[in-house]
């Protein structure tokens, strides 16, 4: 469910007062987008990306490696889990 900027609810609202047409809430949602002092003016919910930084490249084989368990998972043998070692320089697993 879109329910729109306020702004464009308070348009809408206040337009059904007068006025009616096909595709009036679409014509004001793009009337509002838009305006360049909404533009300017309407608050950011999204975190500011941060600058990237390069990860840093392993000089030989197993010098730096991830591991991941994966579980609990139906029992096998007694066991019910499964642990996942990679290789940062070759992705060997």
């Amino acid at each position: 469910m879109d329910v729109g900027h306020l702004e464009q609810q308070r348009m809408i609202k206040l337009a059904k007062r007068n006025y009616w047409w096909l595709g009036l809430k679409e014509n004001i949602k793009k009337y509002v987008q838009g305006c360049i002092k909404y533009q300017q003016n309407k608050v950011q919910h999204q975190w500011k990306p941060e600058e990237l930084h390069s990860l840093e490249i392993p000089q030989g084989l197993w010098q730096k490696i991830s591991i991941n368990i994966i579980g609990p998972l139906p029992r096998s043998n007694r066991m019910d889990a499964i642990v996942v070692i990679v290789d940062q320089f070759t992705k060997m697993i």
